[in-house]
């Protein structure tokens, strides 16, 4: 089940042990299928999604909800030691 078009070739898992001081809950990105549109938008594999639209997610069903009818996303990512903005269209 599609969560946005722009998120296509991405799996996902709750996170909710993350081993980080700075999160406690996150989405996980489990993999990213080369060149799909996740690829495209700059996702990668082990990525932290800690919010959807200045909206924070901890949960898939949290992602999906925020996804909701939106045709932008602004995710804030973690990964590694580095906080990302990604747009995904």
């Amino acid at each position: 089940d599609e969560i946005h078009p722009g998120l296509q070739g991405a799996e996902f898992a709750a996170f909710d042990d993350v081993p980080s001081a700075f999160i406690s809950e996150a989405v996980v990105v489990n993999s990213v299928e080369q060149n799909s549109p996740a690829a495209m938008n700059g996702l990668e594999q082990n990525d932290l999604i800690t919010s959807v639209n200045r909206t924070r997610v901890t949960s898939i069903q949290e992602l999906r909800a925020a996804a909701e009818g939106q045709s932008v996303l602004l995710l804030r990512v973690v990964r590694g030691t580095r906080t990302l903005l990604l747009q995904i269209r």
